[in-house]
């Protein structure tokens, strides 16, 4: 399946499942709407070592000497909210910024005339954030505990930057996709009172990106989250 057909799929099931649910838990005591806040970590899956980048990045270059380093892992942050409607299930909608893989490189090249070396600078980064749509669905261990499993899509706006900077002339190359991405998730949960809960999260985000425009990444994050009930 493309992966509009099972973005597609992932927004048709939430929507079947809310029209469901709803009616089938509206005297559970426990529907009630919620929002709230995840950081962490993410981390870029990338293929490409440092060094990789180093040949993709700089062949060519008459280089004398240079330094390169690659980050494949950021901050991300994401605003959610949803609906409850027992403790088993939820739909779920959020805002989420999955940050940005970077690499760098700078030193001294060989250029044309009579100089034997001048300064250069490379910089590329890759990141992508956008609304997500899940389902999700819950083991509760426990008055306080919860285990949990999250489906569903990301509506992503993904950018690949590349700057060349010779002697101080730069060069920019900017590509640009949007695209639905599906993602999973496992986690678990623990309610402070009747209003509050803390969750710890891991997400999978698969091929990132449009293949042909910025190139696909499976990005990973860890997050810990806080949420208020109401």
């Amino acid at each position: 399946m493309s992966k509009f057909g099972i973005g597609s799929a992932v927004v048709l099931g939430a929507a079947l499942a809310t029209a469901t649910f709803s009616s089938a838990f509206a005297a559970d005591s426990n529907s009630r709407w919620y929002i709230g806040l995840n950081a962490g970590q993410s981390d870029f899956d990338d293929p490409f070592s440092k060094s990789g980048f180093d040949s993709f990045y700089l062949t060519g270059i008459p280089l004398v000497s240079y330094s390169s380093s690659l980050d494949k892992t950021d901050t991300t942050v994401s605003v959610f909210g949803g609906y409850q409607f027992s403790r088993y299930f939820a739909v779920e909608a959020s805002y989420t910024n999955l940050g940005k893989e970077r690499y760098k490189a700078s030193g001294q090249f060989d250029p044309p005339g009579p100089l034997t070396f001048a300064p250069f600078r490379v910089n590329s980064n890759f990141g992508s954030k956008g609304p997500t749509l899940a389902v999700v669905g819950a083991i509760p261990l426990g008055d306080m505990f919860d285990l949990h499993a999250r489906l569903g899509v990301l509506f992503a706006k993904t950018e690949a930057f590349t700057e060349y900077n010779f002697e101080g002339a730069p060069f920019q190359s900017k590509d640009s996709a949007s695209s639905q991405d599906f993602f999973y998730g496992l986690g678990g949960s623990l309610k402070l009172g009747q209003q509050w809960s803390l969750s710890l999260d891991w997400h999978q985000y698969k091929d990132v990106g449009d293949k042909d425009k910025t190139g696909e990444i499976d990005i990973n994050t860890i997050t810990l989250g806080a949420a208020i009930h109401f």
